[in-house]
């Protein structure tokens, strides 16, 4: 009573839990056998942005593990991964790369896509300049969080800022309200042969880095057989990217 702690300490916290989390999951790691697993596992993502993907993963285990049910699960806005993966809710997660991940996760890398900038060229040309980039008017995907999306935190690093008046919760309703507008979409190459394919686009004029996506895991599962399974399964499933 009465005690509080110090800066210190509350500055070992997380890394004190993420040696805690890497310790568990030394404790028991049985032998892992897909074909007789019958326990579910949640795959947590922005799934309707990569279901050609996901379709190819749960394919492949379905066909190594058909007893054990899947779920895929809309994650949200990326600051929900912590909170999916530390409640147990999701085993692993999909996601565009977060500038930081907490100390009690594991990341990998399963590929990267460079951004184009997508337009209705029925209504306007394409993007010739950093002045008219900015000039322009924006559309956007909002998943419901508040923190910066990768496009703005790029631009955010460069001081600037684009005037977005549409955001859409997907990329199937952003591909089919921005038909007919002048509205500018910058997204990663992915989509050019699906969802935005009857738009035009253009590399963006100004300095854009490529978006790699991460799977995410819990440090408490890094050594579970199972889990090192699933992230095996995942990577070969999805290091392809959208096959271009």
């Amino acid at each position: 009573r009465g005690i509080a702690p110090t800066d210190r300490a509350i500055l070992l916290v997380p890394h004190i839990r993420a040696q805690l989390a890497g310790l568990e999951g030394l404790v028991s790691n049985p032998k892992f056998q897909p074909n007789m697993d019958d326990t579910r596992i949640t795959i947590a993502s922005n799934v309707t942005e990569m279901l050609p993907q996901f379709d190819r993963l749960f394919r492949s285990l379905r066909e190594k593990a058909p007893n054990m049910p899947v779920r895929f699960l809309d994650m949200g806005p990326r600051k929900n991964v912590g909170d999916l993966l530390e409640s147990g809710t999701a085993d692993l997660v999909v996601t565009v790369r977060m500038q930081e991940y907490p100390v009690v996760l594991c990341s990998q890398t399963l590929f990267s896509e460079q951004m184009l900038c997508y337009y209705d060229s029925a209504v306007r040309g394409p993007i010739t300049s950093a002045d008219d980039y900015y000039d322009s008017n924006h559309a956007a995907l909002d998943f419901g969080g508040k923190s910066a999306s990768a496009v703005d935190q790029i631009l955010d690093d460069q001081s600037r800022h684009r005037k977005i008046l549409l955001q859409a919760p997907n990329v199937h309703v952003l591909a089919r309200l921005v038909g007919g507008t002048d509205l500018v979409v910058t997204m990663h190459a992915g989509f050019r042969d699906s969802e935005f394919a009857h738009l035009s686009h253009c590399k963006p004029p100004i300095s854009m880095h490529d978006i790699a996506f991460d799977m995410v895991w819990h440090r408490r599962v890094n050594h579970s057989n199972r889990s090192i399974w699933l992230r095996n399964m995942t990577k070969m499933a999805l290091s392809t990217g959208f096959d271009h």
